[in-house]
């Protein structure tokens, strides 16, 4: 590694073997970014994955990709960068994760023992899951991208999640998400009713000029409800997902400001509630001009 860690001049990461080393070559104050792209194929740390430490206040991927993680431990809980310190407030941007499966009991993105502030900016994480708990959403904090001791707040990052969830469980929960694009391609054994909507995939967020698209479907035709969204607020954002083999699918939310969602792909669902969230055909989703007309704001043509 090049650099002393300062935000002038941080630690260049250029392998694998130097991102490992910040457990103990990092700290709370450390700058970090990387050189190049981290593959982990062919390294150690390929079929004995363990976290990745984010021992620093700050991670810039500066564009770069870490790919290639694997953990296929279904008994066991997984996550993929741990904090080891306390009570810091760490931002990690414009870094790309590729080829990212992860088998296990619980799985969270990013974790830590103790309590931590998290900033994402600029990130697009492809993640493969099959998370093979059914532990009752309601009797824990975390969700896939954090542990339950990860306050997570995101902007202008993808999050692409496809996969299996044994029990419906939240993707992103009492989140700032600003300016995010969420794609779920998710198969799930069983709904959330029993958790009183607590497992929704969407828990306790504000959602601002986001959007999530895809699909989600059951195992099986579900009797319980696959509820997408609980106590979560939109702004200006919008869904474009379809729904298979269930019959009570929920978003629960306010919208603020005018929202909308494709009817079609929802199998003409109506989520309106009385509230500004339309529901389009799928050609209005397209146009700027009537989602201008609506109240959205929304910049370009069709």
């Amino acid at each position: 590694m090049t650099g002393t860690g300062t935000q002038a001049d941080p630690l260049v990461i250029t392998d694998a073997a130097d991102l490992y080393s910040l457990s103990t070559s990092g700290g709370p104050a450390m700058y970090c970014k990387l050189g190049s792209d981290i593959d982990l194929n062919g390294t150690p740390y390929a079929e004995n994955f363990s976290p990745i430490p984010l021992n620093c206040c700050e991670l810039d991927g500066d564009g770069h990709c870490i790919r290639n993680i694997y953990v296929n431990t279904p008994n066991r809980n997984v996550k993929v960068f741990n904090i080891p310190f306390y009570g810091g407030d760490m931002v990690l941007k414009n870094l790309r994760l590729e080829n990212t499966e992860l088998i296990g009991e619980n799985i969270s993105v990013i974790a830590s023992d103790y309590q931590n502030t998290v900033s994402l900016y600029n990130c697009t994480f492809v993640l493969n899951i099959r998370r093979m708990s059914d532990m009752s959403a309601i009797s824990t904090t975390h969700c896939l991208m954090a542990s339950e001791r990860v306050s997570l707040s995101m902007e202008l990052s993808t999050i692409a999640v496809s996969g299996y969830y044994k029990r419906q469980f939240a993707v992103a929960r009492n989140s700032q998400v600003r300016r995010c694009h969420f794609h779920l391609v998710l198969e799930i054994g069983l709904g959330d009713t029993s958790d009183g909507s607590s497992g929704s995939f969407l828990t306790g967020c504000t959602l601002t000029d986001s959007y999530v698209t895809g699909s989600i479907t059951a195992a099986s035709q579900l009797t319980d409800s696959t509820n997408m969204s609980y106590n979560c607020s939109f702004n200006n954002s919008y869904t474009a997902l379809s729904y298979i083999n269930q019959n009570n699918v929920y978003w629960n939310g306010n919208m603020t400001t005018p929202c909308f969602y494709d009817k079609e792909l929802a199998g003409n669902r109506d989520f309106t509630a009385s509230r500004t969230y339309y529901g389009l055909t799928t050609v209005q989703c397209k146009n700027a001009e009537y989602l201008q007309s609506i109240g959205f704001l929304v910049a370009g043509g069709e």
